[in-house]
């Protein structure tokens, strides 16, 4: 288990600055949303936590480290990220695609040891995909793929694990496969997650805290019912909401601009 803490994190190109003083902490084993419009920083704060950005100002640290201590490979044992997509343009066999996720274990003589084969038929039968295993990841779909990229991460077996909209590409059902695997990693293997989605609803129902990101910066960071209220998602999302309550849990519904 892994806890994360974010301290005035920013970053941005020349004088446009995309995130501005991010700070917020991550408990280990507790699974944290970010949602928030289009533009808001949500895939870019994902990239500094994962070190595919470097931050303008501000720390990380993982498990009291600041990751800029860490080699790549430290970093990579430690946080697994499954970005929104990524293109493939070698013909990879899904297995092999998934097997990528151990490569920060790999020792020098390159062979898959034991551990490694166990992570990986975990990894492809906890995401549904072991029937795919020998096809190649150029053959599949979108949604296949991005369930073969949640593989890979998951056989990664890191403390700290984050996805920039897993539900992406995926129909319904699928969606909610990936956000109960997601629910029970972080319940049954004590992960702790940190998920940006633009689908309030799944936020609402598998999410114990989320952060809204508006403008470069987290203008609301609580409960679910502490952040899906009509006021808040108004003035941030620019368009009429209503919320109800189903069960305990708040849902959203999103008002057509031009009624009939």
């Amino acid at each position: 288990m892994e806890s994360c803490d974010v301290r005035g994190l920013s970053f941005g190109y020349g004088d446009e600055l995309l995130l501005s003083d991010i700070s917020f902490s991550l408990e280990s084993g507790s699974i944290t949303g970010i949602i928030g419009p289009n533009g808001a920083g949500k895939s870019t704060l994902l990239k500094l936590l994962n070190g595919i950005l470097s931050p303008s100002t501000g720390s990380i640290e993982v498990g009291g480290v600041d990751v800029s201590d860490l080699t790549s490979r430290e970093r990579a044992q430690r946080i697994g990220y499954v970005p929104q997509e990524e293109l493939v343009t070698f013909p990879y066999s899904v297995r092999m695609m998934v097997a990528f996720g151990r490569h920060p274990y790999a020792t020098g003589q390159g062979r898959e040891t034991p551990e490694d084969t166990a992570a990986i038929e975990q990894a492809l039968k906890l995401t549904g995909i072991d029937h795919l295993a020998n096809r190649s990841c150029d053959s599949l779909s979108g949604g296949e793929l991005h369930r073969v990229l949640l593989a890979r991460t998951v056989a990664q077996d890191t403390g700290i694990l984050m996805l920039d909209e897993p539900n992406a590409f995926l129909d319904i059902k699928y969606q909610i496969q990936v956000f109960d695997l997601i629910s029970k990693l972080r319940a049954q293997h004590g992960k702790t997650i940190l998920c940006v989605t633009h689908d309030l609803n799944l936020a609402a129902q598998y999410f114990e805290r989320i952060l809204l990101l508006t403008d470069g910066r987290i203008v609301e960071d609580g409960a679910p019912a502490e952040v899906l209220k009509t006021e808040i998602l108004e003035r941030h999302y620019g368009i009429g909401v209503d919320v109800h309550t189903m069960n305990g849990v708040p849902f959203v519904h999103a008002r057509r601009s031009d009624p009939i």
